[in-house]
């Protein structure tokens, strides 16, 4: 989702804050924003749920302080959003903006699809991670690297201890 957001950024072509009123590269920078937020139904929310549920089980203050956290970068991403879209007029050029190509709009919907994909059905993606998962939480438990308590051990086991299976 940020690698995408990046290339949204470029698509603007360093034009600054700009009222941009080109459909596609409006929805598509919308899309990617709520995307990196962690909106449910995306890609980003997929990870932040897994990371924050067996952060919870390790320490629950600290993980209340990291959520306050991811708030705040909502906010501060959907500031940037508004300001990005529907700010000031800044450059007489940006009045000539135009949107974005068939084929930009070709490269970019795969990546789009995927983004939702990950956020509606990730079990692809966590079975891809699963072996390495067991592979790193094996040799910290058995080198004593870190103390870590009765959890689920897998991403696939930790979601479904708290929303059913995937």
């Amino acid at each position: 989702g940020l690698s995408l957001l990046s290339l949204c950024v470029f698509f603007f072509n360093d034009t600054a804050t700009t009222e941009i009123y080109t459909l596609s590269l409006t929805t598509l920078f919308r899309s990617v924003t709520l995307a990196s937020i962690g909106l449910p139904g995306l890609n980003g929310f997929v990870g932040e749920f897994l990371i924050f549920v067996g952060a919870f089980h390790a320490n629950a203050a600290l993980t209340v302080v990291a959520v306050s956290g991811v708030v705040l970068g909502a906010v501060y991403m959907l500031w940037m959003y508004q300001r990005v879209m529907f700010g000031p007029l800044d450059r007489p050029e940006n009045e000539q903006l135009t949107d974005m190509t068939p084929r930009e709009i070709a490269v970019m919907l795969p990546i789009i699809a995927l983004i939702i994909l990950m956020g509606v059905y990730p079990k692809p993606f966590l079975a891809t991670i699963e072996k390495s998962v067991e592979s790193t939480v094996a040799r910290a438990v058995a080198t004593r690297v870190a103390e870590i308590p009765a959890i689920p051990a897998t991403p696939t086991e930790i979601a479904r201890s708290h929303s059913g299976e995937f």
